[in-house]
């Protein structure tokens, strides 16, 4: 199966970094956007099983982008990729809905085992939505 892998970063070296980081892994489809309200127009109209989202975003913050994600979209798993290694704004992250929340530089392993941990993850939670289904 092909996971589809949004990526939003304002940092277009940054953003060509992780996505050719990410081209190299069999299995992942990735598509690249530079601000919030991309993603969101992204988002309305595809499906994505991961999003890697930058916090600091022109126009709204990848915080607030995160919770939005979150609370709109069940089944997209979010991992926070950004310079800030502020405990108290990891913190906001996680409590916004991120899955994960990491420091960049990232290590290129880093970055796969995040990746492929939060695929289980909603591997696991499509599993239950479909078990729940048939119960009902």
């Amino acid at each position: 199966m092909t996971h589809r892998i949004l990526i939003i970063e304002d940092n277009p070296v940054q953003l060509k970094l992780t996505q050719l980081m990410l081209e190299k892994i069999e299995g992942y489809e990735i598509f690249p956007v530079t601000d919030a309200s991309r993603a969101r127009e992204f988002l309305k109209l595809n499906q994505v099983e991961i999003v890697l989202c930058d916090i600091g975003l022109p126009g709204e913050s990848g915080l607030d982008l995160t919770k939005y994600i979150s609370e709109t979209y069940e089944n997209i798993i979010v991992i926070m990729l950004t310079a800030s290694d502020d405990i108290e704004t990891s913190e906001k992250a996680i409590e916004n809905g991120a899955f994960s929340y990491l420091v960049k530089p990232v290590k290129p392993s880093q970055l796969r085992i995040s990746i492929a941990n939060a695929i289980k993850i909603w591997e696991y939670q499509n599993l239950i939505r479909e078990q729940q289904g048939e119960l009902e």
